[in-house]
């Protein structure tokens, strides 16, 4: 799913290029702004949630409810938070989740340092080990509490 996300976020930017190319030949200026309603509605299709959706589908099923414990320990994180921790718990590297989210590198290592505030990670703990992490201590809780 996210190798479609990709692939079709590659293609809307580089149709959006080539359609930013293509208008500045234009030269009168009101023909160029009819061009923006629809480089609009092209970009507004990048990372759509439509996208969202299916991909949190087939993301719970490989990994069972991760989000609805992130959700539920962290009420605090925002919708592109989830998906943060989502990309970063299927071992996805930050130029790889830059590029499904149409994003540039540094703006998801922003991200990532915003994401480790709201989960009040200390600097000697990863983010990825802590999202790894995290399933396996709430089991052992679980566990822990059945045996008291």
């Amino acid at each position: 799913m996210s190798t479609y996300i990709v692939s079709k976020n590659d293609l809307l930017n580089s149709i959006i290029s080539d359609l930013d190319y293509h208008t500045s030949l234009i030269e009168n200026k009101k023909d160029r702004r009819l061009m923006v309603p629809l480089k609009k509605k092209i970009s507004e299709k990048i990372d759509e949630s439509a996208d969202w959706d299916q991909f949190q589908v087939q993301f719970s099923s490989a990994y069972p409810k991760f989000i609805e414990k992130l959700t539920s320990q962290y009420s605090n994180l925002r919708s592109g938070d989830i998906k943060l921790c989502c990309y970063l718990k299927m071992n996805m590297n930050t130029k790889d989740i830059a590029q499904i989210a149409g994003l540039s590198v540094r703006a998801i290592e922003n991200k990532r340092y915003r994401l480790r505030k709201k989960l009040n990670l200390s600097t000697d703990v990863s983010l990825e080990s802590f999202l790894h992490s995290s399933n396996n201590v709430n089991k052992q809780q679980i566990s822990g509490n059945g045996v008291s």
